[in-house]
């Protein structure tokens, strides 16, 4: 419960419980830490990657340019 109050978003409280759960039972079966860990740093490079492409799918083209210009990777 502790985990889900953390994140601060009533949206994501039934998915961040669960998955609260779910590292705590593996944690209990495994008594490895850096399995946990490890399961916790996939799940939020994949919600980071979901979330980044939501974003980008929303931006026209002109506004993905300024930001690829701002980053140095693109000239105009």
């Amino acid at each position: 419960i502790i985990f889900t109050l953390v994140h601060q978003n009533i949206f994501a409280a039934l998915p961040i419980f669960t998955l609260a759960l779910f590292l705590t039972i593996t944690y209990e079966k495994t008594q490895n830490y850096f399995i946990v860990v490890t399961i916790h740093t996939m799940h939020n490079l994949l919600t980071l990657s979901i979330h980044m492409q939501a974003t980008l799918c929303e931006m026209t083209d002109d506004e993905k340019n300024i930001v690829l210009i701002k980053k140095g990777i693109y000239d105009s």
